[in-house]
């Protein structure tokens, strides 16, 4: 009978791995499928903002296009250096054409003819049309120093096709600066930017994702000073988080850049339950196995049910959000989060009776001594709601000045490629984004009004370097039309001539078939003044409504929607969230009163962060603000936690005594949970996208905190509170 019982254990044993393993490699493999980045799939397809711009890209095809900068050695022999890089590129599978001075062409008088020509860099035959306007910053900087190269992208078969090409046009570039030392050559573009997006998301599940799951391990190993622990502890965080996996696949096919950022949050939730699990695990005093896990989930199953139902609240609060991915986020977030509970209070517990877990001595439970500093709130409250109090003050009198602001092209540390790059056109060219404009003509003077309108942006807005556009090339072509006398043919042959450079797709990144644009160079990709040097244009495009009506287009239009949105929203989604915590407190502790004091430590971290952040003078990314509701989700479980035990305590003892009692049984979890997080997220610092390792420095700084909050103000309060 006994090797019946065995056997059949050590099957369901063999099972369970087996399935489990099945479960957890499936989720990684389909983890692997990564998804492009395209900004215009933040928005639903059914958006106006949307379908504008992708009908205007459709005709100028902007993502195709890239600009490789090079900055010769010698400026005075660029032809032959160019030639030969020129020719290397060119080489390159990923690319279908490239423009330089090299090929590009100008107009010439012969006899009574127009002729096309190439620019000559021999001091003997100079081109002194390259010092046309049209031509300035066209292809080289206004210092004559560094050169431009307009490329435009083969349509590649597949995504990773189109992946492999253009890694390797950016290894060919990467290789020539490393071999031709004093020559720049930087690349930027859409698809470059998705390429950098796409290493970073893998770098992310090759690097950071094993390095952050090893770390936590280790820190668990840490408190518990158990492998048996850590196993359990990493076969409910795989199976959370390939859950989730699964669910992202399910939903969009992959895992996009956004996706997987929701995904590192279901590893927070995850560690949070099982560090409160264990250490109340550890400490029941039945010694059978059934009756502590009995113990176990009595005891904290109703505070991590609430935990886990105020995390899932505040994603919820993203779901409405305008913009796709966002929305999706507060999805799996939330569903990942309640995942989490159903697998440590339901999965855990078959697990650890599946394989006889012989729980180890809770004396051997590390944790950190800081009852003197608790003493010291209890004896001195007024001290400690005094600093609390003036530390609020002084940084609710910063957040005014707090700047949430999104530049573009800086999403990645200064040492990194399109870093490099950015900042090299912006200092040559002076220039870094630009802002398409687009015209209905209302009178045959429009041309001319055009132009002088775009002589006046050039003039009066600070942000506007320069402009190119349609109409200046027209203006070129009739410059060059001015040594032919007059005649009722010429203009004739200036309709012939700009039909022969549309056929040739001369220009062409001024013109299609639908549309004349100019191009507005602007000084900074930030949001705000890039919003206001668009306000200031259409606010001068007034005084010619007779002669034509202006219209904004590009990616300029959709950027600017989207990170509204995102602002806007979050506003929203915070009062949401907030409410949704605040009746979720009422509906545990019954009491108005109680559910305001809840609220009171986790509004601090808020405005703690926020006032650092002003002082410092940082800009918060637009991105970051999301984090404000996901911190407030997180902060409140230590609150939960502390307050759930002091309330239960108050049915048998007086506060002093809760609130030691309280103290002593949910301070090693709070503080374990809290040390694993500020020793683990640092890896995040190893990313090259901003985004992931100030989210990291957000989270830790809104744990740490919290828990000052929860566990010195909220006892001084209820101190003082007993005192009266």
């Amino acid at each position: 009978m006994s090797l019946n019982l065995q056997s059949s254990g050590k099957s369901k044993k063999a099972i369970f791995l087996f399935l489990s393993s099945l479960f957890i490699l499936g989720g990684f493999r389909l983890g692997s499928k990564t998804l492009p980045f395209k900004i215009n799939e933040l928005i639903q397809p059914e958006n106006k903002t949307r379908i504008q711009f992708e009908n205007y890209d459709a005709e100028f095809k902007n993502e195709s296009d890239f600009f490789i900068l090079y900055k010769p050695k010698n400026s005075q022999a660029w032809e032959k250096e160019l030639k030969i890089l020129q020719d290397k590129m060119t080489d390159q599978p990923a690319v279908l054409r490239l423009n330089s001075l090299l090929n590009a062409e100008y107009l010439t008088v012969q006899d009574d003819y127009i002729r096309l020509k190439k620019f000559s860099s021999n001091s003997s035959t100079p081109t002194p049309e390259i010092n046309h306007p049209f031509f300035d910053n066209l292809y080289r900087s206004h210092d004559k120093k560094t050169f431009l190269i307009h490329g435009v992208f083969k349509n590649f078969k597949s995504i990773k096709e189109e992946r492999k090409q253009i890694g390797n046009l950016l290894t060919s570039i990467h290789e020539h600066n490393y071999q031709k030392k004093g020559i720049g050559l930087h690349a930027i573009g859409t698809k470059i930017a998705q390429y950098y997006y796409y290493l970073e998301t893998i770098k992310t599940q090759m690097l950071l994702t094993p390095l952050l799951f090893l770390l936590i391990g280790l820190l668990v190993f840490f408190l518990f000073r158990s492998f048996k622990v850590v196993l359990f502890f990493y076969g409910i965080i795989l199976l959370s988080y390939t859950s989730v996996v699964y669910l992202i696949v399910f939903i969009e096919g992959g895992i996009s850049s956004y996706s997987g950022f929701a995904i590192f949050f279901i590893l927070i939730v995850a560690t949070s339950d099982l560090v409160h699990f264990f250490h109340k695990f550890l400490e029941s005093s039945p010694p059978a196995l059934e009756d502590k896990l009995s113990e176990t989930k009595s005891a904290i199953l109703k505070p991590c049910l609430y935990t886990s139902l105020t995390t899932a609240f505040c994603f919820i609060s993203l779901i409405p959000n305008s913009l796709r991915p966002v929305s999706l986020i507060g999805i799996y977030a939330a569903l990942g989060s309640l995942i989490c509970f159903l697998l440590t209070f339901y999965g855990l517990p078959y697990i650890i009776k599946l394989f006889n877990f012989t729980p180890i001595t809770p004396l051997k439970v590390r944790s950190l001594d800081l009852h003197w500093l608790f003493k010291y709130s209890l004896k001195r409250p007024y001290a400690i709601i005094a600093l609390f109090t003036l530390l609020a003050l002084i940084f609710c009198l910063q957040l005014p000045n707090l700047k949430i602001d999104d530049d573009f092209y800086h999403k990645f540390k200064d040492s990194h490629p399109l870093s490099l790059a950015v900042n090299s056109f912006q200092k040559d060219f002076q220039t870094l984004g630009s802002i398409d404009l687009t015209y209905t003509y209302h009178t045959p003077s429009a041309y001319e009004q055009i132009r002088k309108f775009e002589k006046e942006i050039e003039k009066k807005i600070p942000q506007v370097s320069y402009t190119k556009s349609y109409f200046q090339m027209l203006k070129y072509v009739r410059d060059a039309f001015q040594l032919i006398p007059a005649s009722s043919l010429k203009e004739e042959r200036i309709k012939s001539l700009m039909e022969l450079i549309h056929s040739r797709k001369l220009f062409s990144q001024f013109y299609s078939e639908n549309f004349k644009r100019t191009i507005v160079y602007v000084k900074s990709t930030s949001t705000q003044e890039t919003k206001l040097t668009l306000k200031q244009i259409e606010e001068m495009a007034k005084k010619y409504s007779e002669d034509f009506t202006l219209t904004p287009q590009g990616f300029i239009t959709l950027r600017t929607y989207v990170l509204h949105s995102l602002i806007e929203h979050f506003l929203i989604s915070f009062f949401v969230s907030l409410i949704l915590v605040f009746f979720a407190f009422y509906w545990l502790y019954k009491k108005l009163s109680w559910a305001l004091l809840a609220i009171i430590p986790n509004i601090f971290p808020l405005i703690f962060i926020g006032g650092i952040l002003s002082l410092s003078g940082f800009t918060v990314d637009s991105n970051m603000v999301l984090m404000i509701c996901i911190s407030l989700g997180i902060a409140v479980d230590d609150t939960i936690h502390f307050l759930y035990s002091l309330k239960s305590n108050l049915a048998h003892h007086n506060m002093q005594t809760s609130l030691e009692r309280a103290f002593d049984s949910t301070s090693k979890a709070l503080l374990g949970t809290t040390l694993i997080f500020a020793l683990s997220f640092p890896c995040f610092f190893l990313a090259d996208l901003k985004i992931f390792y100030l989210s990291g420095s957000f989270i830790i700084l809104s744990l740490i905190f919290a828990l000052a909050a929860d566990l010195l103000l909220l006892p001084a309060i209820l101190s003082l509170r007993s005192r009266s």
